[in-house]
């Protein structure tokens, strides 16, 4: 018997605590990337610092195949993390 499954990611669903997003595609931020660039498809910035209670559900679309038989299976995850949330500032001086 040959079995199949197959999982896609269909979305995510931020809360930040300030603002609710959802992202339905994301793209790895290169190492060299400009860290004061915006995300390309998905990206918050906070207005305010301090700790923030993160909460990401993904929705997932698993496929199957099985003794000629097939489906589909919506699936949602839910994790959350509390993160800081931090302001830095940088003094650039010049030597006379």
């Amino acid at each position: 018997m040959s079995v199949s499954i197959s999982a896609r990611r269909t979305g995510v669903r931020f809360d930040m605590q300030e603002r609710v997003i959802t992202c339905t595609s994301m793209t790895r931020r290169p190492a060299n990337a400009d860290p004061k660039a915006k995300s390309p498809d998905c990206g918050y910035t906070y207005q305010r610092k301090g700790d923030r209670r993160i909460t990401a559900t993904a929705t997932w679309q698993i496929t199957w195949h099985a003794a000629n038989q097939s489906g589909t299976v919506p699936m949602t995850r839910t994790s959350t993390r509390t993160l800081p949330v931090r302001e830095l500032l940088a003094v650039n001086t010049r030597p006379s």
